[in-house]
């Protein structure tokens, strides 16, 4: 949830936190298939927690203030947080993991002091952003440079000819995203092409009267849809089409910004090819298989809040600033 507010990216958040949690989460006594689940779905945070792309891309097909949608996000993924929490709980309860041992005030403050320079990065990328010295993309990089600084002149714990084996593990997870995005665009072009979800949208539009009905209808065509397709081409393709859907049953626009999102979000960590699913798969060797079967629990809390949120304005509109 830390590292969403930084990276803004489902995928980047998986491989970032996985890479270095999943192998935790084993050694500690979690199974392989559930550790992968919790890294590809709280993944799926990235998108809600702003700074988000998703909402900046919303915002740009919209023309709603990005602002305002990034408010929007920060309950619906407090939720999400929240629910994932609960199902590592009785996952851990059910499958007895072993407890570690409890950390006394002098760990607490050894573990800060050892990680003082790890703990620094958010804060200068964080810092960057809000202070307007970079943008959001630009923090990546800069954070990556603080890393290779810390690890090679602070820490000492990166040696350079270490440097060429990170940067092609890097590239194969880089690689592989960037092919499922390719595949899924050009389903997307197909799906525009024959204009299938256009066509769906109008019928939905002609036909449902109830604003309930409606969205509900939404939601299930929208997790259908992101489960198989790239976020961003589903809102450039459809947008309109749901602007005009929302206009006509009187939805706030910022409401259904969230609505949109978290849709799209959890798409990416839902099977059959959710981004999110192959950077875990990567990173742990997971099958899909069983890595599908693993997170639906997390899915059905993520469907939960995604009720929420469509059907509870308040989830979305709560920290929108007051109208004058």
């Amino acid at each position: 949830m830390i590292f969403s507010a930084i990276s803004g990216s489902a995928p980047a958040t998986t491989a970032a936190i996985g890479a270095i949690l999943i192998p935790a989460m084993v050694r500690q006594g979690y199974d392989k298939a559930f550790a992968t689940s919790i890294a590809v779905s709280a993944g799926v945070l990235g998108p809600l927690i702003p700074p988000s792309i998703a909402f900046v891309i919303w915002g740009i097909v919209a023309e709603q203030s990005i602002g305002r949608l990034f408010l929007s996000g920060i309950v619906p993924g407090l939720a999400i947080a929240l629910g994932l929490l609960i199902v590592c709980y009785f996952h851990a309860k059910r499958h007895n993991v072993p407890r570690m041992d409890k950390a006394t005030p002098q760990d607490m403050v050894q573990a800060i002091t050892r990680g003082k320079w790890a703990l620094l990065s958010p804060v200068v990328v964080l810092g960057g952003i809000y202070g307007g010295a970079f943008t959001p993309t630009e923090a990546a990089a800069v954070s990556c440079v603080y890393a290779l600084l810390v690890g090679l002149f602070i820490e000492r714990q990166l040696a350079w000819r270490d440097l060429p084996r990170m940067l092609l593990a890097a590239a194969r997870t880089s690689g592989l995203v960037i092919a499922i995005i390719a595949v899924s665009t050009a389903f997307g072009v197909l799906i525009a092409q024959e204009q299938i979800a256009v066509q769906f949208a109008t019928w939905l539009s002609e036909q449902v009267k109830e604003k309930w009905m409606a969205l509900a209808g939404l939601n299930i065509a929208f997790f259908l849809l992101a489960a198989v397709m790239d976020e961003i081409a589903i809102m450039v393709i459809l947008g309109p089409m749901l602007i005009a859907i929302a206009n006509k049953f009187g939805l706030d626009p910022i409401h259904f910004g969230a609505i949109i999102v978290t849709n799209v979000s959890i798409g990416m960590a839902a099977p059959p090819i959710g981004y999110c699913l192959f950077v875990g798969m990567a990173i742990s060797g997971v099958s899909l298989g069983k890595l599908s079967k693993a997170i639906w629990p997390q899915i059905g809390v993520m469907l939960v809040v995604l009720f929420l949120t469509t059907y509870i304005p308040e989830f979305a509109l709560i920290f929108q600033p007051a109208k004058r």
